[in-house]
């Protein structure tokens, strides 16, 4: 087999890994979350898991995707792309962060 197809077999059954690894713990999580829950909270923190399903891609602005996808590349410089994927995140957690707790103080 050539090496680029070897690489491709790797990459794929590492990202498959991840992939199932995701899944794999909600799963776990839904029978925890059953058993000590009642069916209205239950419905509670899954609404809230949903929103923030539905939120995630627009709050971290689809790092990940990006910095994967040019670390890939070969004439890119690796560290600079993660240091600026970094920079990107923290930013704007650090937005969101300060956005919760100027609604916290002032919700009242």
């Amino acid at each position: 087999m050539s090496s680029k197809y070897k690489k491709l077999f790797q990459n794929t059954i590492l990202f498959s890994i991840g992939s199932m690894g995701s899944k794999f713990i909600s799963l776990l999580l839904v029978v925890v979350f059953t058993h000590h829950l009642n069916p209205q909270e239950y419905g509670k923190v899954e609404l809230v898991s949903v929103m923030i399903n539905l939120c995630l891609p627009f709050v971290s602005l689809s790092i990940y995707d990006a910095v994967l996808r040019f670390t890939m590349k070969e004439n890119e410089h690796k560290g600079s792309v993660l240091l600026n994927g970094l920079a990107v995140c923290m930013l704007v957690g650090l937005l969101f962060l300060a956005g919760s707790v100027v609604g916290i103080l002032f919700s009242n």
